[in-house]
C-alpha cells in the first residue's frame, strides 16, 4: 500500500481503495459475494491501518479475528 501512496503522490484513499479491491479480487474462490464481502473488509483494514497510525500488526491481528469469527460460524451452521 506504501508504494502506491506513492504511486497515487501521497494520496491514501486511492491506495486504499485499490489496495481492498485487489483484495477482493484475490478471493475469488469465495465467489461474488465472497469478493464483495473481501473488498469491502479490505477498505475497513486499510482505513484502520491509518487508524492505527502504519501498525501492520493491529491489521493482522483485526484479519486474525475475522477469519477465526467466520470459521465458527462456519463450523456452528452446519
Amino acid at each position: 500500500m506504501n508504494r502506491l501512496v506513492k504511486a497515487f503522490r501521497g494520496e491514501w484513499h486511492p491506495a486504499i481503495v485499490t489496495t481492498a479491491v485487489i483484495f477482493g479480487l484475490l478471493h475469488f474462490a469465495l465467489g461474488i459475494p465472497g469478493m464483495i464481502a473481501a473488498a469491502v473488509a479490505g477498505l475497513l483494514l486499510g482505513a484502520i491501518y491509518l487508524w492505527a497510525e502504519k501498525n501492520l500488526w493491529v491489521v493482522v491481528v483485526g484479519h486474525s479475528i475475522a477469519n477465526a469469527m467466520l470459521l465458527v460460524y462456519a463450523y456452528w451452521t452446519r
